[in-house]
């Protein structure tokens, strides 16, 4: 009997067409919004996609971001159809991550969906689907943290009077991200990964207090979605209302029908306003954080 030959390679931008191929023989959506979204995270300096073969055919993919600041790795996107997943899924994981600790890679976060959850496509969102978790904690991944989620119909939303600052540079607001670490923002590569896609795509958005910023909405949008994926603030000059009426701002300004909103454990009332606010909301959803210390 002929041995199956496999191989897991890096894909650059101009292979990004065979991503898409895999995606669509996977079953999975890929407009033309998708695609665009898909190019902007390839394009980013820090991150990677993963392609595996089987006997010349992919069967599967994974994309990860390495983050510079906290010296980290985020695994983004695992992507197999379900008859190769017993034999190649946990190789193909292993594969795409540091074998060891290094000066620059200290650690590797995922966020892992509930059995139940509906997901958006990555990169809209970088949440991994539930049969990931066994093969991760296999891996050494350990629950660290959650996130919280919610969907709320805009159409409800009260008009504000936020004023909105594009932010055109990540280092406009590193320092406040930093500074909210474990607070209002939770601890993890994925959030700088969003921060930078953000700004890459100019969805990143701060309200200022005095010239400095004291919210910031890191998201991108879907169709008619907006999708917040990183919501941070300075708890003792602002407070729940005041975040939830600069999604609000955001929301009124591009028209958007729905909003997805993400946020750590300590962001529950901000998604609480917002219910109130648009009289419609459907969540919180939990997701869990697994971190593998390398």
């Amino acid at each position: 009997m002929t041995k199956s030959m496999i191989y897991n390679s890096r894909l650059f931008p101009p292979e990004f067409g065979k991503w898409f191929d895999m995606c669509s023989r996977a079953g999975l959506d890929m407009s033309d919004e998708i695609r665009e979204c898909m190019e902007s995270f390839g394009e980013l300096a820090d991150a990677m996609l993963y392609l595996i073969t089987l006997d010349g055919e992919a069967v599967g993919g994974t994309a990860v971001y390495r983050d510079r600041r906290r010296l980290g790795l985020a695994l983004v996107s695992v992507i197999m159809s379900e008859e190769h997943r017993e034999r190649l899924l946990r190789s193909m994981i292993k594969s795409s991550l540091p074998f060891f600790r290094t000066s620059s890679i200290r650690d590797v976060d995922a966020l892992v969906a509930a059995d139940d959850q509906l997901r958006l496509p990555f990169p809209y969102d970088f949440v991994l689907p539930s049969w990931t978790r066994e093969p991760l904690t296999s891996l050494g991944f350990v629950p660290t943290t959650h996130l919280l989620y919610s969907e709320f119909n805009s159409a409800f939303y009260t008009e504000g009077n936020i004023s909105l600052h594009e932010v055109k540079d990540p280092e406009e607001v590193r320092a406040f991200l930093w500074a909210q670490r474990g607070t209002t923002s939770v601890d993890a590569s994925h959030v700088w990964l969003a921060l930078d896609l953000a700004v890459s795509r100019t969805r990143a958005f701060s309200v200022k207090v005095e010239g400095t910023p004291k919210i910031l909405i890191c998201g991108d949008s879907i169709s008619d979605t907006l999708v917040v994926r990183v919501l941070a603030w300075d708890q003792e000059r602002i407070d729940a209302s005041d975040v939830a009426a600069a999604v609000v701002a955001l929301a009124q300004r591009d028209r958007y029908e729905t909003v997805r909103v993400e946020v750590g454990p300590h962001g529950r009332e901000v998604l609480d306003v917002l219910a109130v606010l648009t009289d419609s909301a459907d969540g919180p959803y939990q997701v869990d954080m697994l971190r593998k210390t390398l």
